[in-house]
């Protein structure tokens, strides 16, 4: 654990060690509902208004389960719904193909506050670098993002920057490890508070991050090795060599050599998605 130290150094507050008791589902896929009602008890919502993409259903409580279904039903918070199939202006579900080339024209246009109060993402792709995009300008309370469980913590692997790619439904390989999410949630100043475990109690793998000055000083924050229980293999082996295309995040981030970035972590990405060998440690 790592103390947030800005002032009265050494005192502790629990609410984030509280987060692992906290799954319930009301109507997300899985205990998200929990974790988010905990979050928004602890901390200052600026605004209480949430965006979530990507959207699978045309309805408020439907597909696998939305993260801020609950939030607007209940909490009466205010909303944009993102997704690439549907579209239902009555709950302010609009069809976009987000990329990284039109996703902050996309919230403009659809008046999203700066200071909005949560971000939900999940598109089984290009989450990492559309995250880092929406960050640049749009500062949430709080946020949560998809990880890729079949990654241990130490490595920092992604799927390109490809507008193009679409998840084998099933497939190991989708989005980022928790490792890269963690990266970019320290370029933006936000916190890891918490990563979900893919099982019959909590059914997810989200990652929560909450904005560094929106936590109080002294508050215990966990460190990335602390979710190590996070890390469990899911779906399918990958068949059809989809796991050449995964880059290493930091490699990338430091040259700027994206075949360099896919070579250097192909064995291992051979590994992890089509093998489905993991060390935790």
């Amino acid at each position: 654990m790592k103390n947030n130290s800005n002032s009265d150094a050494g005192r502790t507050l629990s609410w984030v060690h509280e987060l692992a008791q906290k799954h319930k589902k009301i109507y997300s896929q899985g205990g998200q509902d929990g974790i988010i009602e905990h979050i928004i008890s602890n901390i200052d919502i600026e605004n209480n208004f949430c965006v979530e993409f990507g959207y699978d259903h045309d309805t408020l409580t439907g597909g696998t389960g939305p993260n801020c279904a609950n939030l607007v039903i209940n909490k009466k918070w205010d909303n944009l719904f993102l997704g690439g199939t549907f579209e239902n202006k009555e709950i302010n579900l609009h069809k976009h193909f987000l990329t990284t080339d039109n996703i902050l024209d996309i919230f403009k246009a659809h008046n999203v506050p700066v200071n909005l109060g949560y971000l939900s993402i999940d598109v089984d792709s290009t989450e990492l670098w559309l995250t880092d995009k929406v960050l640049e300008v749009y500062k949430p309370s709080f946020f949560s993002v998809e990880f890729n469980p079949n990654v241990p913590l130490q490595y920092a692997i992604t799927i390109p920057n490809d507008p193009e790619f679409r998840w084998d439904d099933g497939s190991k390989v989708f989005g980022c490890s928790l490792k890269c999410l963690d990266i970019i949630s320290k370029k933006y100043n936000y916190s890891l508070v918490y990563a979900g475990q893919w099982n019959t109690e909590a059914f997810t793998h989200d990652a929560f991050f909450v904005r560094n000055d929106l936590i109080k000083p002294g508050l215990e924050i966990p460190l990335l090795e602390d979710f190590a229980h996070a890390i469990v293999g899911i779906h399918d082996a990958d068949t059809v060599n989809k796991y050449k295309i995964c880059l290493d995040y930091e490699h990338y981030l430091k040259y700027n050599d994206l075949e360099e970035a896919q070579n250097i972590v192909r064995d291992i990405s051979k590994k992890l998605f089509c093998e489905g060998t993991i060390n935790k440690k």
